[in-house]
């Protein structure tokens, strides 16, 4: 997912994979209204619409805060490729899936800290079934 909508903001984020960065266009007037630099080769973008957050992920994951677009923090992935990612708001979890280690890696959105991997194909429990969709 290269692209990712904040609505309340009115902003479209597109990652510019080759270029290192992510382009921040106003869905109002259909104009880029400013360029974010990441880390190198971005391939996932998210929003936490809740939290005015940016994901941004390739080897590692920047965060950054919606309305000033400064880096908040970097999450190190041990330089295993963000594939794609996906955000539960409600759960403060981010899902990201890596392309290397084959595992899907959760992050917990409030602290930007990791919480656990699985292997895909894995047989979930079901208390661990709960947690990825935000039951616990």
């Amino acid at each position: 997912n290269g692209m990712a909508i904040h609505s309340g903001r009115n902003r479209l984020y597109v990652v510019n994979e080759t270029g290192g960065s992510v382009s921040v266009i106003n869905m109002l007037t259909s104009s880029v209204v400013s360029t974010i630099t990441s880390s190198p080769s971005p391939r996932a973008v998210e929003v936490h619409e809740s939290r005015d957050k940016l994901y941004v992920g390739r080897a590692n994951i920047d965060v950054f805060d919606c309305s000033s677009e400064v880096l908040l923090s970097t999450i190190a992935q041990g330089g295993v490729a963000t594939y794609t990612m996906a955000i539960r708001p409600a759960s403060d979890r981010l899902y990201a899936v890596t392309t290397v280690t084959s595992e899907l890696k959760v992050y917990n959105t409030s602290t930007d800290s990791f919480i656990e991997a699985w292997a895909y194909g894995a047989t979930f429990n079901s208390d661990t079934t709960a947690r990825a969709v935000g039951v616990q």
